[in-house]
C-alpha cells in the first residue's frame, strides 16, 4: 500500500513538472484587419490589428507588459516587423511599427490568444511596398515567445513568422 502512494505521488510531481506546450498559434482571420491606404497616405490612427489564436496565453504562464527589466522566470512575447519576404529588417522603421500606445511593448495577451496592433505611415518606396508601384502592401511578423533565464538573460523559446500581403 505504500508502495502504491509513493507511486502514485512520484506520477503526480512528473506530471506537474510537464512543460507547457508553447506552440505559437495561427491568425484569427475574423479578427485581423489591416487599413494600409494608398502607400502616399499616414494610416496611423487607423486599425491595424493582428490577432493569433489558440496560442500560449496567461494561462499558460505568459504576462503582459513585461517592461524594460522582466523578472527571473518570466515568460511574454516579442514582436519585430520584418520585410515581405521574412529575413530583411524593416528598412523604414517609421512606415510601421508595433503600436506603443496598445500596451507598452505593443500586445494585449489574454488567456490563449494575444492581439497585437501597428501602426502604418506612408509606406510607397520601402520593403512594405511589395512590387514598387503602391499596389500591394506586404509584411512579416516575427513572433517570438521569451523568458529570463537564472543568468537574468533572455532567451528565445518559441518563433513564429507571419506573412502578410494586402492588396
Amino acid at each position: 500500500m505504500i508502495l502504491g502512494i509513493l507511486l502514485l505521488l512520484s506520477w503526480n510531481l512528473v506530471a506537474a513538472s510537464e512543460p507547457v506546450d508553447l506552440s505559437i498559434g495561427v491568425i484569427d482571420t475574423d479578427n485581423t484587419e489591416f487599413h494600409v491606404g494608398d502607400g502616399s497616405t499616414d494610416e496611423s490612427s487607423s486599425l491595424n490589428h493582428i490577432a493569433i489564436t489558440t496560442t500560449p496565453g496567461t494561462s499558460d504562464g505568459l504576462i503582459n507588459d513585461p517592461g524594460a527589466s522582466p523578472d527571473l522566470g518570466e515568460m511574454f512575447y516579442h514582436f519585430q516587423i520584418l520585410g515581405p519576404d521574412c529575413t530583411s529588417t524593416n528598412d523604414m522603421p517609421g512606415a510601421v511599427a508595433i503600436k506603443s500606445s496598445y500596451d507598452t511593448d505593443g500586445h494585449m495577451t489574454n488567456s490563449s490568444n494575444v492581439d497585437v496592433e501597428l501602426t502604418v505611415k506612408a509606406w510607397q518606396s520601402t520593403d512594405f511596398d511589395l512590387y514598387g508601384n503602391q499596389s500591394t502592401f506586404a509584411l512579416c511578423l516575427q513572433t517570438d515567445i521569451r523568458i529570463v533565464d537564472s543568468s537574468n538573460v533572455t532567451e528565445l523559446l518559441r518563433r513564429k513568422y507571419f506573412d502578410f500581403t494586402v492588396t
